[in-house]
């Protein structure tokens, strides 16, 4: 066939498929909804086609739109993502493929119907509950229920299920962080070259995961060392919502004084939580007359918004806001009349939820502190109301026992936090001391003002209270055969912290912080004072003064950890900071001048920061000046630092006339897995490997990580218990490479690594024109197959049809009908040598 044949061919079968494609533009006329998104097309309304009634009705709704089997799908209620999971859709007893749920999926939905056991492996919508009807898009994946608002219990935001948790696969995995430091002086001194390397390591086996940290330290006057710091096994627990560590580490210091640890811990995990059971918030309960809706406001922000039904309503899902000020509760109802309360909404740390209850039990040895001595600790707080949460802890050693009591109320005055601590010691030379410890604090926000003030107040009543930390320190030097055991461990009688910020709206902000401490084995009392203000302008200049005024006591007595003197007891420091954006860019760098002052002593800091975007990563840098007016010569200083696909590096430098200082750092990590060695940025606990084979290049999104060679990049960081969403970008992708599922969502487990495979479609993009002998030539929606049966592409408007070639040539299966005058074949021959992203060709299918 000649070129102008086929060209007058294309022309005519042009017009012939705008008769056949005028129905379909005016589709909707005569096409009726079956089910929200579906569509009946009559083919008597579609004329002078060549697709049979049987092919048409592909395009048709159907109760059996999809085939038997399993399908790995996002559960919607009400369009609120529930999870993901795979669901069977199986044949009922009408003969319709409709979805069937397991008990698990069946959780999911948060019905108030309990139902916990079922005849076989699952149940369909209508053998649930009555009224509950689901949409399947199957292009999406996403399977919605609708479910009247009455049927179900308050999920929580953000709940998951724990079969939806991902418990990743094995992996061996390394974070480095590794520093050259070099110091060139010119007077004549030695000069100084350190290496520092920090290594945190480990791997995950099933929930399990292993850690350790270790690091490697060279000078050149000393010569190096190699240290392991910590070394620990941890797991999830998601069913008590708890966290199980055996190895090293350290005790919460919630209640008491952390301390650091051998052995076994478990303790409870907020993380597992949804996003509104974290923190502290109230439990709003009130009573609608009528189908009401139920705002909450604090201060001048809406933070909550729901419908309920008439009668008494609970919300206990607010998510924590700050400790920004009491909440006042709108009540709307449906003829528009509004009745409104206050809840009072002050908090301290100890604060818990009504309810709630946060504990940690921990065994094991004494690290850092004294001879590996044997302790036990236990702590409980729980939630009673709104008003009142309770503490108790305790802490047992040999020669050792603490005791806390405790509580928080909260009304509208603040919240209110005492807890009263009795310890029972043994000392050296079988000296025992018992004594008391009271801890005070305080919160409030004043609305009116927006002023917050945070106190917090120790006071220990008796000379001879001992921590356990001071107890066994004590002994281990009296172990040692230090007799000034008494001398050494500096015992604080009281401390006062307070501070109050205050916005002042337009002009700026305003700090106020103070604070005192005395001992008892000392006359030393020191103490701080310190006033800040701080403005940011419309036109991004920003402005920050502080002035403080110190009081160390200790400085002239013998500092007992270094056994130094101190120059001086009090000092007053002033300091200014101003930033002038120089530009209205994005990548516009600021300036900065800063100086601080005390004591006749004034410094003196000019500097510029900002960022040069380039096409594959962002560099940052730094230049400063810093000067004293007690020093002749001043200091000039830079610094570059850029985050690599693979690693973060960072250089700096600086000079004066007495040196010229040099450094390098990089951050990275090295991933040993099943398809081989990957590497990436500085890893989080939490982490995902992506596999996408032939997608090459792709981009993660949010992560400035790429695919490399063989198909592997790292995602460095997810939120445990959590579902995130991992996006691949086909950016940087080779044009012969398309990723089928760009998006992905993982809800992992702490501690582990996961991986995510992505489907790629490889092969050279063709769009054919296809010519044939039909009347009406060939019917758009017409499905394309390869010799192996694999669908590969559908018939477009004008005769097109696209795919991906993934040889040089090969045989084309048309079909629009299942008998054989509705089908043809076509060959497809590639060019030899072709740079064009997209290969067009004309070809006959007969």
């Amino acid at each position: 066939m000649g070129v102008d044949k086929v060209n007058k061919y294309i022309s005519s079968k042009t017009n012939i498929f705008f008769m056949i494609s005028l129905p379909f533009i005016i589709w909707s006329s005569y096409a009726h909804p079956v089910n929200n998104n579906d569509y009946y097309f009559e083919s008597s309304l579609i004329k002078g086609n060549a697709l049979s009634n049987s092919a048409l009705d592909k395009f048709n709704y159907s109760k059996n739109e999809i085939q038997a089997g399993n399908y790995n799908v996002e559960i919607y209620v009400n369009n609120v993502f529930r999870g993901i999971s795979t669901v069977s859709f199986l044949e009922n007893k009408n003969k319709e493929i409709r979805a069937c749920l397991s008990l698990e999926q069946i959780a999911m939905l948060g019905l108030k119907k309990e139902i916990t056991q079922i005849n076989g492996n699952c149940l369909f919508s209508d053998e649930i509950e009555d009224n509950i009807n689901y949409k399947f898009d199957f292009q999406q994946l996403r399977l919605n229920f609708v479910i009247p608002q009455s049927q179900l219990i308050n999920l929580k935001s953000s709940f998951i299920q724990e079969d939806s948790l991902d418990s990743g696969e094995s992996m061996l995995f390394t974070n480095y962080n590794i520093n050259q430091y070099h110091v060139d002086y010119n007077n004549g001194a030695s000069n100084i070259d350190s290496t520092y390397l920090n290594l945190t390591s480990g791997f995950n086996l099933g929930l399990w995961s292993y850690r350790q940290n270790s690091n490697y330290s060279h000078t050149s006057k000393i010569g190096g060392k190699w240290d392991t710091t910590r070394r620990y096994i941890q797991r999830g627990i998601y069913s008590i919502k708890s966290e199980l560590l055996i190895g090293e580490g350290f005790t919460s210091g919630s209640i008491l004084p952390g301390i650091g640890f051998k052995g076994i811990q478990l303790r409870s995990d907020d993380r597992m939580l949804p996003n509104s059971a974290r923190g502290y918030a109230p439990r709003i309960q009130g009573i609608a007359n009528s189908n009401a809706k139920v705002i909450v406001w604090q201060g001048e922000n809406k933070i909550y918004e729901t419908t309920v039904a008439p009668g008494p309503f609970v919300i206990d899902d607010l998510n924590s806001t700050n400790y920004a000020g009491d909440l006042r509760v709108e009540v709307v109802e449906a003829n528009g009349s509004i009745n409104s309360f206050t809840v009072p909404f002050s908090a301290v740390p100890e604060s818990v939820r009504p309810g709630d209850t946060k504990y940690a039990v921990t065994v094991g040895e004494s690290r850092y502190v004294g001879n590996n001595d044997k302790f036990s600790e236990f702590i409980i707080q729980h939630g009673l109301s709104n008003s009142i949460t309770i503490n108790l802890a305790n802490q047992l050693a040999s020669g050792y026992q603490g005791v806390t009591v405790g509580s928080v109320y909260t009304n509208q005055l603040g919240a209110f936090s005492v807890n009263t601590t009795f310890s029972n010691a043994k000392l050296p030379n079988n000296n025992k001391e018992t004594g008391w410890k009271f801890h005070i604090s305080y919160s409030k926000t004043f609305q009116p003002t927006n002023t917050s003030v945070a106190l917090s107040s120790y006071h220990y009543s008796t000379n001879g209270f001992r921590s356990l930390s001071d107890t066994l320190e004590a002994n281990r030097y009296a172990d040692n055969g230090d007799n000034d055991w008494k001398n050494k461990i500096m015992r604080q009688r009281s401390r006062f912290d307070i501070t109050i910020n205050q916005d002042l709206n337009e002009y700026g902000n305003l700090g106020l912080s103070a604070s005192r401490e005395d001992y008892h084995n000392s006359n030393a009392t020191n103490k701080q004072l310190q006033l800040t203000w701080s403005k940011v302008f419309s036109n991004g200049i920003s402005l920050n003064l502080s002035i403080a005024r110190m009081t160390n006591a200790l400085a002239n007595d013998l500092i007992y950890s270094g056994g130094e003197k101190g120059s001086d007891k009090k000092q007053t420091f002033t300091s200014l900071g101003l930033t002038i954006p120089l530009g209205s860019s994005k990548y516009s760098p600021d300036m900065t001048f800063s100086t601080t002052h005390t004591k006749g002593q004034s410094n003196y800091q000019t500097t510029v920061n900002g960022i040069i975007p380039t096409e594959s990563q962002y560099i940052n840098y730094g230049i400063s000046y810093n000067a004293d007016n007690q020093i002749s010569d001043g200091t000039l200083s830079g610094t570059l630092q850029t985050q690599f696909p693979y690693a973060n590096v960072q250089g700096t430098i600086s000079r004066n006339n007495d040196y010229f200082q040099a450094s390098g750092n990089a951050q990275g990590s090295v991933v040993v897995h099943k398809g081989g060695v990957t590497f990436g940025p500085y890893l989080s606990d939490t982490f995902a490997i992506i596999e996408a084979k032939g997608a090459t290049g792709a981009t993660v999104n949010n992560y400035n990580t790429k695919i490399d060679s063989f198909g592997y990049a790292i995602v460095p960081s997810l939120i445990p218990y959590q579902y995130n969403s991992v996006m691949l970008s086909s950016d940087g992708i080779d044009s012969k490479a398309e990723i089928k599922q760009p998006e992905k969502k993982v809800a992992p487990y702490s501690g582990i690594g996961i991986k995510l495979k992505y489907d790629i479609e490889t092969g050279t993009p063709v769009l054919l024109t296809l010519l044939n002998k039909l009347k009406d030539g060939i019917p758009m929606g017409s499905q394309a197959f390869d010799k192996k049966g694999k669908l590969i592409g559908m018939v477009g408007q004008a005769n097109q049809l696209y795919f991906r070639a993934n040889s040089a040539s090969g045989d084309i299966i048309v079909k629009w009908g299942e008998s054989d005058n509705e089908q043809c074949e076509v060959n497809y021959k590639l060019p030899a040598h072709s740079d064009t992203p997209l290969i067009s060709s004309v070809s006959i299918c007969e």
